[in-house]
């Protein structure tokens, strides 16, 4: 009972997970983790001279890989982001917009930031709903734009159009250093573990941020090794100190995000089919052997005037109590066993009340049709031939 409903409860869970629109493809996608490593830095603590000579830097290096890889051969399309659209975090920024800031509107609301470069949307096939990309335009100097969600355009400008509007970042006093005016709107994405809830989301050109920290430079390629090699090259062409920390396909990162899950749900379910299917044999060895032992007392119960049906209903209550005691015990179990399910392999998943209805009527079932043998042997003994053995 507890195997089967908490298999039951994880698989419901699972299924939307897998077949979710999360807003962009991962098919083709490869990603490295990028960064430059200097060891002729001078000792001690970073001055502002050294970061800055380092940022300009890092600009330079990610400016000339994406200009090396625009279009060369086995690259379909190519783009960077210091976060994926995988990743899980914590920390949402805090948004308002000019409109009520300018009005005494200190209300805000939740949305994370992204540095990404120019292509990224169409890299990732993320639909612009409205406005335009990231472009060349879009330098240190020039004004500071940005792209939002459409989760965020329809909460900070509902009914309206947000491609001119200027929304800010503010710090902890509630004040705003820099308005960013809003360029695009694309589609909504969602975390793989969280299917049909928006992400709020704001994207910020890496072209206009002051230090670029190490990004994932996201590719999507039409094969496989000779590609990948060809990105490394590029890499390292673009800057000798360039470090590849990590490659991974974006669908090997969904895997791995569903792999607990899945294990859970499979093992638990096949767990629970196997231990269904020994109690079941068990039930049945007792309630024949409780039959045997009992023949006598339904023979003479059917002398004195009971029917079949009563001989079948006297055995088949006995199942029915195993299996409504089943019922009773298994599920308070199965709420402390899906909250230790969920310690191993993620958040709580929601409960079920189809599985909580399904499961227990399937167990019980297969306990009555577990009876119902021995129950049909008893009802069919020649009460004269047992009592004559008397």
């Amino acid at each position: 009972m507890v195997l089967l409903l908490v298999a039951g409860v994880h698989l419901r869970n699972l299924a939307p997970m897998e077949t979710a629109n999360t807003g962009f493809r991962t098919d083709g996608l490869t990603t490295m983790y990028l960064g430059i490593i200097d060891d002729r830095l001078p000792a001690g603590p970073p001055t502002s001279d050294s970061i800055a000579s380092q940022a300009e830097r890092q600009r330079r290096f990610l400016r000339e890989l994406t200009t090396r890889l625009d279009g060369s051969a086995g690259t379909a399309a190519v783009a960077l982001s210091d976060y994926l659209p995988v990743s899980t975090r914590d920390s949402p920024s805090s948004l308002v917009s000019r409109d009520n800031a300018s009005s005494g509107d200190s209300s805000v609301i939740s949305a994370f930031q992204t540095s990404v470069s120019a292509r990224f949307f169409a890299t990732l096939a993320m639909p612009l709903r409205e406005g335009r990309d990231f472009d060349a335009r879009d330098v240190r100097e020039a004004p500071h734009v940005a792209i939002i969600s459409e989760a965020v355009a329809s909460r900070l400008w509902p009914g309206r159009s947000a491609i001119g509007q200027e929304l800010g970042l503010p710090d902890r006093k509630g004040a705003v250093n820099d308005w960013l005016t809003v360029v695009g709107v694309v589609g909504d994405t969602t975390h793989v573990l969280k299917p049909g809830v928006p992400i709020p989301a704001l994207y910020v050109p890496l072209s206009q941020q002051w230090r670029p920290s190490p990004s994932n430079l996201i590719a999507r390629l039409p094969s496989g090794g000779t590609a990948i090699a060809t990105l490394r090259g590029a890499v390292v062409t673009a800057d000798p100190d360039a470090a590849v920390y990590r490659v991974w396909m974006l669908s090997e990162m969904v895997d791995e995000m569903l792999y607990p899950r899945r294990a859970a749900a499979w093992i638990l379910a096949a767990s629970g089919v196997a231990g269904l299917f020994l109690a079941t044999i068990g039930l049945y060895g007792v309630i024949s052997h409780s039959v045997a032992q009992r023949l006598r007392e339904i023979s003479i119960r059917m002398t004195v005037g009971a029917d079949k049906r009563d001989v079948l209903g006297l055995v088949l209550r006995e199942g029915a109590w195993v299996a409504a005691l089943g019922v009773v015990v298994g599920l308070p179990l199965s709420v402390w066993a899906l909250r230790v399910t969920a310690n191993l392999v993620g958040p709580m998943p929601t409960f079920d009340w189809l599985v909580v209805a399904v499961v227990p009527a399937i167990v019980a079932a297969v306990v009555l049709v577990a009876c119902y043998a021995p129950a049909q042997r008893a009802a069919n003994a020649d009460p004269a031939a047992v009592l004559r053995g008397l």
